[in-house]
């Protein structure tokens, strides 16, 4: 059979039947496939070889870019040890447990309110909040929750390479604002401790579900772009109360990677840490204008590319 025919079959079966293959792809596959699903979601033609757009180079990111601390910043509760020692304590949100099995989880020690995380999920995933746990069925969370250490079964065929050392866990951590209104995510593109542009992401969660943020492009002095991001819907808001301090943090959190989103809320007295966020967008990034790709691609350098075995289950931590 083509190989080509043969990968677009089994990458129409993994997003339709969410199937994960019992094999790991070769590196081969891997392009063939992020092509394909390339020029499904955008309509153009993917470049690896010479990326120049900045939804290129995240997908070669994706693939051909790693760190020692990758893996341990990816990792949403050693993370929180990362900021630490960079910058000093109080900057993430507290870390009340951690469990790697559904059987360990105890709400006796926790308080009336948090939130349950996957510690190597994106885009609003695996967040369950707990606005009060005297009127939640454990057992069901218990369900909701075991999926979340899954992921070590589809990390072999996960595109970026960076969640492949995660081992996955579930962990509980205070609530920043409430179950029912979540702040505002204020995120900082970076380029090798640079801060470049900024966007407000708007009402990302509705009663605790992850839902299309309403978001709107910035320069560094929070004057907003006409820039469209994907098909959000644009909506200012004020520049933030601690804006000057996340460009800081920004900068310091960000020097020696050619690319990282720096994410952080804020209260009225106090700025956090959300995440660094190595492939900002996944696989299908989209801006109008167009020429909004080619500017931010132009400020991403790209780094070696380095080679990497092919990852078989067998190999995966936590399998």
């Amino acid at each position: 059979m083509n190989s080509k025919l043969s990968c677009i079959r089994l990458f129409n079966t993994i997003l339709e039947h969410n199937y994960i293959p019992r094999f790991s792809l070769t590196d081969h596959q891997r392009v063939q496939l992020l092509k394909y699903h390339y020029k499904l979601k955008t309509g153009r033609n993917l470049n690896m070889k010479e990326p120049k757009r900045f939804s290129e180079k995240i997908i070669w990111y994706m693939n051909y870019f790693d760190s020692p601390e990758l893996a341990d910043i990816l990792c949403k509760i050693k993370f929180k040890d990362y900021v630490k020692e960079k910058l000093g304590n109080g900057y993430t949100a507290k870390l009340y447990a951690v469990w790697d099995d559904i059987d360990d989880i105890n709400f006796d020690n926790l308080p009336n309110s948090f939130v349950l995380k996957s510690n190597c999920s994106s885009f609003g995933n695996n967040i369950i909040f707990i606005d009060n746990k005297e009127n939640v069925d454990i057992e069901q969370i218990k369900k909701e929750v075991l999926p979340f250490l899954d992921f070590k079964n589809t990390a072999v065929n996960a595109f970026p390479r960076g969640y492949y050392k995660v081992t996955p866990k579930i962990f509980a951590e205070e609530i920043i604002g409430d179950a029912h209104n979540q702040p505002v995510d204020y995120k900082i593109f970076c380029f090798d401790g640079v801060p470049t542009y900024a966007y407000s992401a708007f009402e990302h969660f509705s009663d605790g579900k992850a839902q299309s943020s309403k978001i709107a492009f910035y320069d560094m002095e929070w004057n907003q772009l006409p820039v469209k991001y994907k098909q959000s819907e644009t909506i200012s808001v004020p520049v933030p109360k601690h804006f000057e301090e996340m460009k800081k943090i920004s900068s310091v959190l960000s020097k020696g990677f050619p690319f990282v989103r720096i994410d952080f809320y804020e209260t009225d007295n106090k700025v956090y840490v959300g995440e660094m966020t190595f492939y900002s967008g996944g696989f299908s990034n989209s801006f109008t204008p167009d020429a909004f790709d080619f500017e931010l691609g132009s400020k991403f350098v790209l780094p070696p590319k380095q080679k990497f075995k092919r990852i078989k289950r067998k190999d995966l931590i936590g399998k």
